[in-house]
This record gives C-alpha cells, structure tokens and sequence, in this order.
C-alpha cells in the first residue's frame, strides 16, 4: 500500500511537469523565435539555432526554421512534436537527414527543405514507407 502511495505520488509529479511545461511553454521560446501557444506556432528566421529545441509545446502543430547556420536534425528531438503538422528547416544548410527522421511525425503534412544542401536522400528517411501528401521519394529526387 505505501509503494502504490508513492508510486502515485511520483506519476502525478511528473504529469503535473508535464503539464506546467505545455501550460508556460512559452517561456521557453528560443532567442530570436516568435512562439504562438493559442496557434501552437513556432517560427525562427536568422535566428542562429543550430538545433531543433526540445523545450517547446509538445502540442506544437507549425514549427519553422529558415535561414539557420547549419541546422542539425536528430530524431530524439523530432520525435517530441508528435502533433506536427507543418516543418519548414529551409535555406538551413541541412546536408543529412537522418534514417527515419521523417517517420517520427505521423502527422507531418507539409515538408520544405528547400535550399538545403542535401546531396542524397535516404531509403531510410520515411521509415517505412511513409509519405507526405503522396509525395514519395521518388517525387523529392525529381525536385
């Protein structure tokens, strides 16, 4: 009975975590970004992030960053938006994908990579099979 006390104790410290940090996510918002949390926007431009931050509303359905100086991308960090919709990393100077990175948002309806420095594009970057709009890879290489 005290393990179970303490057990629900614990769970409802983290769920309240959780919730502080979807509720104030705006206080999070990255230098030089503009975040939205009635639209659940996010939009960075020149704003020299060179990562996509993991501190933002996990509810976040539109996150853009353009014209950022050689933006990473990993799928630890996508895989925290479960609810996006729209990615725009343009004109970032992304020159790798990694496998499976565009499986991570299930949701994911709009992808621009333009004026990246992409070379090849992955079998491995829509996990399985996954496309966006009908756009397979096949669609992507032809662009």
């Amino acid at each position: 009975m005290l393990f179970l006390s303490k057990f629900f104790q614990k769970t409802t410290k983290i769920a309240f975590t959780f919730y502080l940090l979807a509720t104030f996510s705006n206080a999070f918002c990255p230098p030089g970004c503009e975040c939205n949390d009635d639209l659940l926007t996010v939009f960075c431009d020149f704003s020299g992030i060179n990562a996509v931050p993991i501190l933002l509303n996990p509810m976040l359905k539109s996150l853009t960053i353009k014209n950022s100086n050689g933006l990473k991308l990993d799928t630890f960090s996508i895989a925290l938006y479960q609810e996006l919709e729209h990615l725009d990393i343009s004109d970032s100077q992304i020159n790798l994908i990694p496998p499976g990175f565009i499986s991570q948002m299930s949701k994911l309806k709009y992808l621009s990579l333009r004026g990246n420095r992409l070379k090849l594009i992955d079998d491995q970057m829509f996990g399985n099979g996954q496309n966006i709009r009908g756009k397979s890879k096949q669609t992507l290489e032809s662009l």
